[in-house]
């Protein structure tokens, strides 16, 4: 019997033994030199174990804690009954290689909470004053992936904090589930985590743990835990500290770079873990395991995310799961119908020429068009093709970093293919979805020109693309208003492609710019039915009842949409504005600084809780966030329609007018002038003239 392990020793050793484990005995030798490095007396340590217990399975079915417990001294680590006089200590949900994790109770606020104690020798390594100065910081990283930060102490000279209790469980447990994980799932779980660690990362924070335990699944979204420990890692790190040579993070999921324990890894390092993550979600087994088949697209993907050297990796998470969403719309061997049937979402083809996928990602769904060229059709460039299809992704995310990558990705397009019509529609869209506000506070008469002379390029050179027809159309609504050539072009759109959602939501838009509300809802309705995992189309359906002033029914549809994504501010904004009619002021004024929260750069969303602050006769606030709104007008450009919203709240009809008039100068105009925001003038004669010079009514 080999001799007795200290728990200092065991510690080190148990995610080696646990990774070794798990691989056929052949490949095991290869990855313990590698996992131990230099260290010949820990892959000495390491070899003798396994020698000693292994037993006549290729693999063992329980983890090394309990297949070598009898080498052991003591087990984990003793902790007190009750921590920082506030957490009683409950029984341990489970140990890696930095912690311990224990359910506890938090008996100041009355709830269960995970409480991590580090391991000894990692926090020695940090220190008490880097780690309690470094982990407060954590709070800062708020994400809607990231599990957050509660509390964190020293107790004793136990270091420890506090995370929220997710009985939902992580994804090591899902993982353990007989039912397999569909394609679907691995993709929506991997882009959660991959936007927490974009978010980790533009803040300078490598995360280094990345694996099924450290992510968490609650309510269909996963959740990133441990980001305290990265933290402090970073600092430490960045500090040249001095760490024992000891093994931060799991060896299974680790880079190479990063089991070189010298210290120099970045984002490329979350990458290659993710990787990794996403390859025993598809196989169920490690990096090292024999891979069952998966589409060819798919399995490139992944190879590159763990390619042994960080350059030949992706440079982000976010464009490793875009890739990763692409590839598995596209891999041979998918059935897709079945995988959407599952789903709830029922494929439609129209044609030979386009099929209309949906791909999850990041919480939300979206009609990805991927183009089949036929023999009729012109020979489309191949890297176009990608430019375009990873664009396409990019700007669906509603976020100004999305654009600005869709509007790179756009132009890498129509370079590599000049002629190819839909890489000017995306283009066009990027400038238009600035120009409309979504994106933040963006001159719409820098970008709505752009706009249109790229939409109309794309309908010149194909008169068949039915995005086109649709980018056309939405210059016409939010530029021209035009309305009579907007509905021109949007029924030739889905005359062309009746599967392509955005033409369908563009339409509902239309009707609820020129007031045919109850078309409007019956649109929306249609869209809803049609594109039942879209976001968007379930906001918009939201707003058409609100501007139908049926409030019921408009809260119910936008609390619904929220449950699903409580990220989208839009539907945070519109409800308020239903809260604001049906009298709950101080639940409006609630939704709308949740609004200001998400999307802290929109104007429009500080003028709306001004007029909430207004509406609930609050006056003061609402002065307050006005001047919010002169300050950032002092040195950038602030929408004139959002002033024109803060003075209807407060009752001043005259600056209404006055701001109104200058939203139809800066091209700021949008439908909510046609609800319940702008009552107060409705019968004022003014208001005939304003809807004049924006061609309404329509129809005349």
């Amino acid at each position: 019997m080999p001799p007795k392990l200290t728990p200092s020793r065991w510690r080190t050793l148990e995610p080696i033994i646990d990774a070794a484990l798990d691989l056929a005995r052949e490949e095991r030798g290869a990855y313990v030199r590698v996992a131990c490095a230099d260290d010949d007396s820990l892959r000495a340590d390491v070899e003798r174990l396994l020698a000693a217990h292994d037993g006549p399975d290729t693999k063992l079915d329980v983890p090394a804690a309990q297949r070598f417990a009898s080498l052991l001294d003591d087990g984990p680590p003793q902790m007190p009954p009750v921590v920082d006089q506030r957490y009683r200590i409950g029984p341990i949900l489970g140990r890696g290689g930095m912690a311990t994790v224990f359910l506890a109770d938090d008996l100041r606020h009355e709830r269960q909470v995970a409480l991590k104690v580090l391991h000894v020798e990692l926090a020695a390594a940090l220190g008490v004053e880097r780690f309690l100065a470094e982990i407060k910081t954590t709070a800062q990283l708020q994400h809607s992936h990231i599990l957050p930060l509660h509390d964190s102490g020293d107790a004793g000279g136990i270091l420890f904090y506090v995370m929220p209790y997710v009985p939902g469980g992580t994804l090591r447990q899902r993982l353990s589930q007989a039912e397999p994980i569909s394609l679907a799932e691995v993709v929506q779980i991997a882009s959660d985590v991959a936007t927490a660690l974009d978010a980790a990362h533009r803040r300078g924070v490598v995360h280094r743990d990345i694996k099924p335990e450290n992510i968490l699944l609650q309510d269909g979204a996963a959740l990133v835990a441990d980001f305290g420990i990265a933290l402090a890692l970073s600092a430490a790190a960045s500090a040249r500290s001095a760490i024992p040579r000891l093994i931060v993070g799991t060896p299974r999921y680790m880079s190479p770079e990063q089991a070189a324990a010298d210290g120099a890894v970045d984002a490329r390092a979350d990458v290659y873990s993710l990787g990794v993550v996403v390859q025993e979600m598809l196989t169920s087994g490690g990096p090292m395991a024999a891979a069952t088949p998966i589409p060819p697209a798919v399995a490139s993907v992944v190879a590159r995310a763990i390619a042994s050297s960080p350059s030949d990796r992706y440079p982000s998470a976010g464009e490793f799961t875009a890739a990763l969403a692409l590839a598995a719309a596209s891999g041979a061997g998918i059935s897709k119908t079945a995988w959407w049937r599952k789903r709830g979402a029922a494929l439609r083809v129209a044609g030979a020429a386009a099929a209309a996928v949906f791909l999850i990602v990041s919480g939300n769904a979206f009609v990805h068009r991927t183009v089949t060229v036929t023999a009729r059709q012109r020979t489309v460039n191949q890297k176009a093709l990608d430019r375009y299809n990873v664009g396409s992704w990019w700007l669906d995310k509603r976020t100004p970093n999305g654009a600005d990558s869709a509007e790179r990705l756009f132009k890498e397009a129509i370079a590599a293919d000049s002629n190819y019509s839909d890489a000017y529609s995306g283009l066009a869209d990027v400038y238009l979805f600035y120009g409309i506000g979504n994106l933040g506070d963006y001159d719409p008469r820098q970008y709505f020109p752009r706009a249109k002379t790229a939409a109309l390029r794309a309908r010149s050179l194909d008169s068949t693309s039915a995005r086109a027809h649709a980018s056309v159309a939405l210059v016409m609504i939010f530029d021209d208003h035009d309305w009579a050539g907007a509905e021109r072009e949007l029924k030739r759109s889905l005359e062309l492609d009746p599967t392509y959602g955005p033409a369908r939501t563009w339409n509902v838009v239309l009707l609820e710019f020129t007031a045919q509300f109850n078309d409007a809802v019956k649109e929306a309705r249609m869209d809803v039915a049609f594109n039942p995992l879209s976001m968007l189309a379930a906001t918009e359906l939201g707003r058409a009842l609100f501007l139908a002033r049926d409030y019921d029914a408009a809260a119910t549809q936008l609390r619904w949409t929220l449950a699903r994504d409580s990220t989208q501010y839009r539907a945070h904004l519109v409800l308020g504005q239903v809260l604001e009619q049906q009298h709950e002021y101080e639940s409006a004024i609630s939704e709308m600084k949740t609004t200001v929260r998400l999307a802290p750069g929109s104007s429009r969303a500080h003028a709306y809780l001004a007029n909430a602050y207004a509406v609930a006769g609050k006056p003061n606030d609402a002065l307050q966030e006005l001047r919010v709104l002169t300050d950032r007008a002092a040195h950038a450009y602030v929408p004139a329609l959002d002033f024109a919203v803060v003075y209807a709240g407060l009752g001043k009809k005259d600056e209404t007018f006055y701001w109104l008039g200058k939203a139809l100068d800066d091209h700021s105009m949008r439908i909510y002038l046609q609800d319940a925001t702008f009552d107060l003038i409705r019968s004022d004669p003014r208001y005939e003239v304003l809807l004049k010079r924006i061609n309404l009514p329509y129809p005349a």
